[in-house]
């Protein structure tokens, strides 16, 4: 006896919808698709650009086909999706035994939670619609059992127009122009002028974080290089160099370690890699996790002026709020 239809029909709706979701949602935010397989550590070819391109189109090229596809090119398209679903599964729970917190940013820049037991639950049971949906694959096609649904339209319907409400306000929620928010107050702990604090650069040159200020505002990513999310946000940092810059904010990454032996985890930065001793200033400024950034001298005050803000999406907000807010001509 085959899974009844309505069954049947609203687990494949259910497993498009997903796909289609999932695969918009990360085209529309190609930098955190970028972080998110840089922080999962896939093998090379998987976390290159081209795949955070190729990887979403692919999601949506196969929802559709789970809903188009004719009788048997069906079983196909189903067995891609249980076979994509169980790959998913398999990462997830592998990052999530990872020692630092780990963003996938599976559903683009919206999906902004850290992968924890909720993650693979969420995964586990897609690989549980995908079962269900190949049980119903003798019905035939999606649009084929929708045809001879008879006294079970009603109950089709229905979960048609739950699953199309969804996606609608996904949709809109994800297209909504994101307006910078208002450049959020450093903790009254943080308010007051830094102490002194020495940094070295790969050329063992020392700052003091306080001089900072002096000619210009900065914002500090603080990173590490056994941290998988950091690497993943290097793109981004790279990004936002030239745009700070523009507008009079200057760009240092501050590491626990020190330059010369974090060079080879981030090339691209070298003569910006400064040490944080023990980690002094971290503890000062309340930072527990990476990567973190603050910004710093805003009104000349060598002290934090945004932040702290911890993991990519934070981050990504912080560095919106700076050039929101940051004069166009440096002070």
């Amino acid at each position: 006896m085959f899974l009844s239809a309505p069954v049947y029909i609203l687990a494949i709706l259910s497993l498009a919808t997903v796909f289609l979701i999932s695969g918009l949602l990360k085209l529309l935010s190609p930098s955190s698709t970028r972080a998110g397989l840089s922080a999962l550590r896939l093998p090379s070819p998987f976390s290159q650009p081209w795949f955070a391109v190729a990887w979403p189109a692919t999601e949506i090229v196969l929802a559709i086909a789970l809903i188009v596809c004719p009788s048997p090119l069906h079983l196909l398209a189903l067995a891609a999706a249980a076979a994509a679903n169980i790959a998913f599964l398999v990462v997830i729970v592998r990052a999530s035994r990872f020692a630092e917190e780990i963003h996938c940013h599976c559903f683009g820049a919206i999906d902004s939670a850290p992968v924890s037991a909720a993650t693979v639950l969420r995964n586990a049971s897609l690989v549980v619609l995908s079962a269900v949906a190949l049980l119903g694959a003798p019905r035939g096609s999606f649009l084929g059992a929708v045809s001879h649904l008879g006294a079970d339209a009603a109950l089709f319907q229905l979960g048609l127009f739950l699953w199309a409400g969804l996606a609608v306000a996904v949709a809109l929620q994800s297209l909504t122009p994101r307006a910078p928010h208002a450049p959020r107050a450093a903790a009254e702990a943080s308010a007051a002028e830094l102490s002194r604090h020495l940094l070295r650069d790969i050329f063992g040159t020392e700052h003091d974080v306080r001089r900072f200020v002096d000619a210009e505002q900065s914002v500090l990513f603080f990173v590490s290089t056994t941290c998988a999310a950091c690497r993943g946000l290097t793109p981004q940092i790279a990004e936002w160099i030239p745009q700070l810059s523009a507008r009079g904010v200057r760009v240092r990454l501050v590491l626990d370690s020190p330059p010369e032996e974090a060079i080879s985890a981030f090339p691209a930065f070298g003569a910006l890699l400064l040490h944080d001793r023990e980690g002094r200033l971290a503890r000062e400024l309340g930072l527990s996790t990476v990567p973190s950034a603050v910004h710093l001298g805003r009104d000349g005050v060598a002290g934090v002026s945004t932040g702290p803000a911890a993991g990519s999406i934070a981050i990504e907000t912080l560095v919106e709020n700076v050039l929101f807010d940051a004069t166009t001509v440096p002070r």
